[in-house]
Parts: C-alpha cells; structure tokens; sequence
C-alpha cells in the first residue's frame, strides 16, 4: 500500500466524529480551519470528510496548498488523486461544487476492509442499484428511485418501508434485475443507459463478476461497491452516494437520526449499558459471531454479546457438539432471532416451529426473552427495539415503537402510515402460537 493509502487509512479508522459536533479550528493562511476530520463522505474533494461539499473544504485545500504537511491529515484534499495539492485541485473542487459533469475519485472498502480508489462519474444521474434491506434504506434515504433506471433486491421489499422503489418497479420503468444475475440480466443492462452500477457488497458480488464489469466498462458506467453492514459503514456508504447524487442534506439528515439513536441508548441505559448478555440467530439456527453485522448492533444497543468465535455465523445444532450453545459461557439472558420478511407479514408457522425446536432448551426461550424480529427495518431501528427489550426501565413506553414511526415519517414517501398496525416482533409465547 503506498504512502498515501496509509495516510488516508489513518484517517478512517479514527473513531467517528459526529458532524454536528463544534470541531476545534486551526488557523492556517489566515483562515480557519477545522481541526476534526470527519470520516463520512468519502468523495475525492471533500476535504473534512462531512457529507457535502462546501467552502470549508475549498479553505482546507487552500491551507494544504500552502503547508503541504497537512495531507497526511487531510488526504482528501487532494481532489484529483495525483499525489499533491495545488491550483488544480481547488478548481476541481470548486467545479465540484458547481455540480459540473466530470470524473472524480472515491475512497472504496471492500469485504475484507482492504481500500481502492475508483473512478465515478459525477454528479450521478442514472444509476441500477442493487442490494437488500440495507440498500434498500439508502434508496430510501437519499431518494434514489428519482435516478434509477435498474433495480435488484430481494423478495423482501415492502410497499410500507420501501414504498418509492415498490412503486418504480411495479410501474415497470425500470430494469429488474435477479439478485443472482445471469446473462438475461447483462442483455437487460446492456439495453440501458445508466452511469453507475451502484452495488452492496453482501450478496450482490455477481455483479461485480469480470464480465459485468466488462460491462459497464463498455458503457462508460462507474462500478461503486458499498457495506451496509454496520452504523460506521452504512453512514459512510450514505454520505458518499449522497454527495455523489446530490442528496447531502437528506444524508446528513440520516446520520443526525442514526447517531441520536445510539446515543440515546447509551444515555438512557447509563451504567447498566453492556450489563446484559445477548446473542443473534439468524436463518433457521445460525448464531452470530463477532464478524458479523448483527453481532454489532447488539453491541450498540448496550448488550454483551457472549459470542467468542470470530465467523459470520456457528450454527446451533451443528450436527455434532449439539449442546454448545447451552454451555453456561454461551447462554445469554436474551436471544435475538432477525428473520427478513416482508414488512409487517407474520412469520411462517416454519419458522415458529424450527426455532421451538432448536432453541427451546435455552436460559433465555424458557424465561420467555426469545424474539423474533423483522430483519428488515432499517439498522438504527433494530438497535431501538433490542435496547427497549434488554432495558425496559431505561426507556419510555413504546420508544422504539416511536423511533420505527419516525423513521418512516422523515425517510419514505408515506405520509399518515401508522406503524402500530405493522407487527415487526414476536414474543417467546407468540411464536408458540404460530
């Protein structure tokens, strides 16, 4: 890795700063300005690394321009990627921020958190997305419905939570891609006019295939991979696309939601936060481990998650060791089950009976702290509803309840929904019943 990934490493893996946050100032060239480097939008220009693009970065590249030393703090001052900053880094920008067409550079993390600076076209105007319930947000969040000409997810997608893409697809104006695609759907993409492939990492790599990307390489269309996998990095994946499609104020709007969430949490929850032991199942009887995303949110919803294996997942019975889960370092006080369904559906008497079966014998079934959760309300959300059940006391009635409104109220299009009458979670004693 060259010298300047390194620096620009430094800079991401510092602990997120929030925006919103008075950053103390430096004086440099006779202007101010911020000390704090943010580590959201992770555009090529954006100098302070917020969620837009403004005269305060116009000011950093100034200052890095006459103090050079400065890049390894502000690496993304160097708005052309060609290793320094000058003159032409600052009109790059400033054209940036005239929302001109051109070619600009962004930071990419891929599964394994190795980095890749690639080439996108800007600003973005027709894009295909594909990915779950996570990209699903972002379209939501950041309206891109309005610049989508292709669209693949997963059979998850509800008219409730996901109303704008619901909606564009069912119209049929746009490509509707498999989640696994094939050579149909290449022959699809090849009929459209598109800028960008925009693609979450988790299950959607068919479309970072070679021969896609051969594609869009044909098109002159962008290839932009992003994790959704954790608060850190659905913010970073928000605030880039923001900045790229022109929806800064909306991103900046999500991160505000996302971050006022955990942060309630842990003031609510006070000295209890981590206090009380969790696991997640996910699938039919798979634990989570420490790799995976739903293991975070536990974590940020103030659980100590007992899961000591470092993969995305252990299944419990494994076909041999069947009782490990029940094991006294392995028998939390509350279970998590995420399942996807569609948005407010019940869970298939199925799925109500393998988890009676795999899991009955646990501390937390038979003390009645099993659930069953929709996986697919959005991250900030899922952390409400596991902080309320873990921490009942700490909360207000129906605060998570009210955390699933409000998210719906400021980022779909569904004005007067009420989500009290949409179920998203099942108690020890309703899934008996089902």
């Amino acid at each position: 890795m060259d010298s300047k990934k390194i620096a620009i490493v430094a800079v991401i893996v510092v602990a997120i700063v929030a925006v919103a946050a008075a950053a103390l100032l430096l004086n440099k060239g006779g202007k101010s300005i911020p000390e704090e480097v943010n580590e959201y939008g992770l555009v090529y220009g954006n100098a302070d690394g917020d969620t837009k693009l403004d005269q305060t970065d116009i000011d950093i590249v100034e200052a890095v321009i006459k103090d050079p030393t400065l890049l390894s703090k502000y690496p993304l001052a160097d708005t052309n990627y060609d290793g320094k900053v000058d003159e032409s880094d600052k009109t790059m920008l400033q054209r940036m921020i005239n929302k001109e067409k051109m070619t600009v550079k962004v930071l990419q993390f891929d599964e394994e958190d190795k980095t890749s600076v690639v080439d996108s076209n800007y600003p973005l105007n027709k894009v295909v997305v594909t990915g779950g319930t996570n990209a699903r947000v972002a379209i939501s969040v950041l309206d891109l419905h309005k610049f989508m000409v292709g669209n693949a997810t997963n059979k998850y997608i509800s008219p409730v939570l996901d109303k704008d893409l619901y909606d564009l697809r069912e119209s049929g104006k746009i490509a509707i891609l498999n989640t696994s695609p094939t050579d149909d759907d290449r022959t699809a993409l090849a009929a459209v006019d598109f800028e960008a492939m925009i693609s979450e990492i988790s299950g959607m790599s068919g479309f970072g295939s070679q021969t896609f990307r051969d594609l869009y390489s044909q098109k002159g269309a962008s290839f932009l991979q992003f994790s959704f996998d954790n608060t850190k990095e659905s913010l970073q994946a928000i605030a880039t696309l923001g900045i790229l499609v022109g929806s800064e104020t909306s991103a900046q709007e999500y991160i505000d939601f996302s971050l006022g969430v955990e942060q309630l949490v842990k003031d609510k929850e006070g000295s209890l936060f981590g206090t009380k032991t969790v696991m997640n199942v996910v699938m039919s009887n798979s634990v989570s481990g420490r790799t995976s995303d739903y293991y975070k949110a536990t974590i940020s919803a103030g659980g100590n998650n007992l899961a000591d294996f470092d993969t995305t997942t252990k299944k419990f019975p494994d076909g041999s060791d069947n009782t490990w889960l029940l094991d006294a370092k392995y028998n939390p006080q509350y279970m998590f089950h995420i399942s996807s369904t569609v948005f407010g559906s019940t869970p298939t008497a199925s799925t109500a009976s393998a988890i009676t079966k795999n899991f009955s014998e646990t501390a937390a079934f038979k003390d009645g702290h099993y659930y069953l959760m929709n996986g697919t309300m959005p991250l900030p959300v899922r952390i409400a509803y596991m902080a309320q059940i873990m921490y009942g006391d700490s909360f207000d009635d129906g605060w998570n309840v009210s955390v699933l409104q409000s998210y719906l109220d400021k980022f779909t299009n569904n004005p007067g929904v009420d989500v009290k009458n949409y179920k998203v979670l099942w108690t020890t004693e309703e899934l008996k019943d089902i």
